[in-house]
């Protein structure tokens, strides 16, 4: 099945153009040749703020979207942020949109129409695109913003352990009015693309909303996060003379990691989520990277599923059925995962998976979190991934 990323390769500066077209933009010429100006739809004005960049392909509204793909403006454009299904409702535009099948595969006695024939022949060459070329260069904010917030390191991540000298390696700073922590992104130039903060109000952490973009005046200092790793900038040079980059979910983990490890050898970044995408993998490439270390947070209770496996389902009531289930997806969903990345970097660089299949961590514990002895304990442990079949057979029918 195509993927979000490969979507977005397929469309050309004049695609754009007519899709937007579509959504109900205006445009008028840009500033350069590098890009086209839009109404922002995005958030249903009229003002023309939302700027599209050719060479990365994303766009950047100015007045309070910030950083967006092209999925993004589709789910604003069509108001599909309060719909739970808003990111496969906008992928399924945008293929309608380009002729672009997103069925795994195809009935017997279908067949392809000519314009996508031509769509998937293009894909195959931007494929063999070398990988230096392949790098996009984000829309950037102006480095004055991080002036307004507090120089402090927030006592939580104190007491965790983190170092202070890390978060001024990092620029971790604090806004007090708003109790959160400032966790600025910077791409692989060093440039700043999306200001990220994680909130200490329990009613915000509660809601789903721990790490969130900032929004200052109206405008959301965010971006495609699946366009950047988190600490490359910091980092790179110890990944390129190591060739090994280790690849976690949250900031927090590559600040620990440079407090266990030092600034001359922290190889650790973030990808702010569990997915990880093929750019991803081209940035790492980049940098020479031969071994790729997957450090997840444990997204998984064995001992739970060790309890329910023990006893007959029909002795299970409803409310331990629905656990049972739940536990059980948890645990595919992180074995998926983990295949989705061996087939994008399968050929390119050795895969390893840092795992705690005992008590060592808690559960949604990052192999961080219970100290530098315990993460080389598991880091001594990692598993290399030598074959798809190898991880499918971990998954529980």
């Amino acid at each position: 099945m195509i993927d979000r990323d490969e979507v977005i390769e397929l469309f050309s500066d004049e695609d754009i153009v007519d899709i937007m077209k579509q959504l109900g933009a205006d445009k008028k010429r840009g500033n350069n040749d590098n890009e086209i100006i839009f109404t922002s739809i995005c958030h249903h004005s009229s003002s023309f703020k939302l700027y599209y960049y050719k060479d990365s392909k994303t766009f950047m509204c100015y007045s309070s979207c910030g950083c967006m793909s092209l999925f993004d403006v589709v789910i604003g454009a069509l108001d599909l942020q309060n719909n739970s299904e808003g990111f496969k409702e906008a992928f399924k535009y945008v293929c309608e949109f380009k002729n672009i099948s997103i069925m795994g595969q195809r009935k017997k006695g279908f067949k392809i129409n000519e314009r996508e024939d031509k769509d998937l022949d293009f894909l195959k060459l931007h494929r063999t695109i070398t990988r230096e070329k392949s790098i996009k260069l984000l829309p950037s904010y102006n480095d004055k913003i991080l002036k307004i917030f507090d120089n402090y390191f927030p006592v939580e991540w104190e007491e965790d352990g983190i170092d202070k000298r890390v978060g001024e390696r990092f620029e971790i700073k604090i806004y007090f009015s708003q109790m959160q922590a400032i966790i600025p992104h910077r791409d692989i130039r060093g440039e700043l693309i999306g200001i990220r903060c994680r909130n200490f109000k329990n009613s915000l952490v509660e809601n789903g909303l721990k790490y969130v973009p900032i929004e200052i005046e109206g405008l959301t200092y965010k971006y495609p996060i699946s366009f950047n790793l988190y600490g490359i900038y910091q980092n790179k040079e110890n990944i390129k003379r190591t060739k090994k980059a280790i690849i976690a979910e949250s900031e927090k983990s590559t600040l620990i990691s440079d407090t266990f490890f030092g600034k001359e050898n922290n190889t650790t970044l973030a990808t702010c989520s569990m997915n990880f995408t093929k750019y991803q993998r081209d940035l790492l490439l980049s940098l020479g990277v031969v071994d790729l270390i997957i450090a997840y947070d444990k997204q998984y209770e064995l001992d739970k599923l060790d309890y329910y496996e023990n006893i007959p389902l029909k002795s299970l009531t409803i409310e331990q059925k629905m656990e049972r289930k739940k536990k059980i997806n948890e645990f595919n969903n992180y074995i998926k995962k983990l295949i989705k990345i061996f087939n994008l970097v399968n050929g390119y660089m050795n895969m390893y998976v840092i795992s705690c299949w005992d008590d060592r961590l808690d559960y949604k514990d990052s192999p961080f979190d219970k100290g530098k002895e315990i993460f080389n304990e598991l880091y001594s442990e990692r598993l290399l991934v030598e074959s798809v079949q190898q991880l499918e057979e971990e998954l529980i029918k």
